[in-house]
């Protein structure tokens, strides 16, 4: 095992599993409680619009979690700036979908109109949409770093205290309760993990001083077919 674990394949494979199991438990314990907690009404909502976040997230990501770990290793000293320029143009994107979402989506059902009555959880929506993208890219940017142990015990504290907040807001926030539990815990949670990324692994990292042979056309043509692939396997 401990050499299997030396390989930093197996122990990013090993330590994905880990992650998938881990909150794969916590989110069936989360909807189970959620369900008890609040109305049907309630749940119904709010697992509306954590399936259009994470379908708009996604979307809005551009599949930058598959192009960092193909080139962030041939970025040498700049992968610093990569990682960061893949973050603003998830969050760019995230933001012109999200604020189309909200103000077109309530005009074409009457199904969404509670995004229109509730500024607030609009607000909200559109600000989990922009937080969501690097929360899901700074996986990426672990793995590509080759700190995989990070992924499992990052999404565990997450998953943990979305589950917490669940319960803790369930009759302050009755409607609102459960999107608000999704997307409290990433505003402690994005931050200090990049924190660690840019003030600690990149410094420490084996390419922080290399020089950059990655090639920006490279960088583009690959990313586009790349990311039509996964529009289609959105679809």
């Amino acid at each position: 095992v401990r050499t299997a674990l030396r390989n930093p394949l197996y122990l990013s494979g090993y330590a994905l599993v880990a992650n998938t199991v881990g909150s794969t438990a916590l989110g069936a314990a989360y909807w189970a409680v959620a369900a008890h907690l609040y109305s049907r009404q309630a749940v119904g909502r709010s697992s509306a619009l954590v399936s259009a976040l994470i379908l708009l997230s996604s979307i809005a990501q551009l599949n930058l979690a598959a192009i960092l770990p193909r080139f962030l290793p041939q970025t040498g000293r700049r992968a610093g700036r990569f990682i960061a320029y893949s973050y603003g143009v998830s969050a760019g994107a995230a933001l012109v979908a999200a604020l189309a979402f909200v103000t077109v989506l309530p005009q074409l059902s009457t199904r969404w109109q509670f995004l229109r009555q509730s500024a607030p959880l609009a607000i909200a929506f559109v600000i989990a949409a922009v937080v969501w993208g690097v929360f899901s890219l700074q996986d990426a940017a672990l793995l590509s770093l080759r700190r995989p142990l990070i992924v499992p015990v990052e999404n565990t504290v997450y998953g943990a205290g979305k589950l917490f907040l669940l319960v803790a807001v369930a009759s302050l926030l009755p409607s609102a309760g459960i999107f608000m539990s999704w997307v409290v815990p990433l505003v402690l949670t994005v931050p200090t993990v990049n924190w660690l990324i840019f003030r600690r692994y990149l410094k420490h990292w084996g390419g922080a001083a290399a020089v950059a042979t990655v090639r920006p056309r490279e960088v583009v043509r690959f990313a586009s077919l790349d990311y039509l692939g996964a529009l289609l396997g959105q679809a």
